[in-house]
């Protein structure tokens, strides 16, 4: 599943310019 991946992956980065450290656990 390419899709769940780049999804993760967009949100991962997304919340990481917001300067919030996403868990690793999501």
């Amino acid at each position: 599943m390419a899709l769940a991946i780049v999804t993760k992956t967009v949100i991962k980065n997304g919340l990481q310019i917001l300067g919030v450290n996403a868990p690793e656990k999501m």
